[in-house]
């Protein structure tokens, strides 16, 4: 286990909440759950964030922006995630902390990260995402960028048949999943390509969860004093993603965390910390790589443009 700098607090406590956000303003360029496209760098964030980000977007203008990583739940079907996705553009929509991607026709739409989209039919995701399905919510107020969970190589096409618009990995842990492995992603990249979805590999600082999942001692990754995170982070740019995605400001309980972490010990548990380094260790490692793959996606984007103006001799 390691120890909150900022305590157990309700996620939703007043002095948690503009810390927590003031963290993720000074270790990313925008982003608490996401960012802007040009930053192109998301953040899984295990709390209610949609509050706290609509609170301090209001009072500090904040700059983070907030996207919906939807978990299974009783019955996720068609037309319930239709209902769902309704409520949820109806809802936030127009608030400016409400993150949209701005795509390559132009078209500003909300994203959804869809966690186990595998356990769902191909068939079902066909009726909401493709535009000829019974749940259809493309070209209407509602359509937005859905993001498929590759964990097996074999959800590619499943993923292609739902009409989904991207793929991300979610695991922190290097070796879990096909999708999470990093010596995979070239491949799951070629194949994006050949099919116009966006790539979105999933980074972590490390993965620890054995104080609750006795047994998982074999998925533990040690952080290495960072060593981990970079690697992960210099695979996912090599890619040429659309979009990193972080796995996580604050899953504690998994050991993904990149929030600040103090020692701590009590009569029978001692806690993991970050030392010899500081409590921000994650979060300037963070801010190091975001401005580092600011910049390559300038470069690489102004290269491609070049390659696609180039006259065929």
């Amino acid at each position: 286990d390691l120890s909150p700098s900022l305590g157990q607090e309700h996620p939703l406590e007043k002095g948690w909440l503009h810390t927590s956000v003031f963290l993720l303003e000074n270790s990313m360029d925008r982003g608490a759950c996401d960012t802007d496209p040009h930053k192109n760098l998301h953040l899984h964030v295990y709390s209610s964030f949609i509050v706290i980000i609509a609170k301090s977007y209001r009072k500090h203008r904040c700059l983070q922006q907030v996207t919906f990583h939807i978990e299974p739940y009783k019955n996720r079907d068609d037309k319930s995630m239709y209902q769902n996705v309704k409520y949820i553009i109806d809802k936030y929509g127009n608030h400016p902390a409400f993150y949209r991607y701005k795509t390559k026709n132009g078209d500003a739409l909300p994203m959804f990260y869809i966690y186990d989209s595998y356990i769902t039919a191909s068939q079902k995701w066909a009726n909401l995402l493709t535009s000829s399905g019974s749940q259809s919510i493309r070209n209407s107020p509602y359509d937005a960028l859905f993001i498929a969970l590759l964990v097996d190589k074999k959800h590619r096409y499943g993923i292609l048949r739902g009409g989904f618009d991207g793929i991300y990995t979610y695991f922190a842990t290097n070796g879990f999943t096909y999708g999470s492995s990093f010596e995979n992603w070239a491949n799951i990249k070629y194949f994006c390509d050949q099919f116009d979805l966006m790539f979105i590999p999933s980074v972590g600082p490390g993965y620890i969860d054995t104080s609750i999942r006795p047994w998982n001692s074999q998925n533990t990754r040690n952080r290495v004093n960072g060593k981990y995170y970079e690697t992960a982070l210099r695979a996912a740019l090599q890619a040429h993603p659309s979009i990193i995605s972080i796995t996580s400001f604050n899953e504690w309980h998994e050991g993904t965390q990149i929030e600040r972490a103090v020692p701590k010990r009590t009569s029978d548990i001692v806690y993991l910390d970050y030392r010899p380094h500081k409590p921000s260790l994650y979060l300037e490692l963070t801010r190091k790589w975001s401005e580092k793959y600011r910049k390559e996606r300038a470069i690489y984007a102004l290269g491609h443009q070049e390659l696609s103006t180039k006259p065929v001799s």
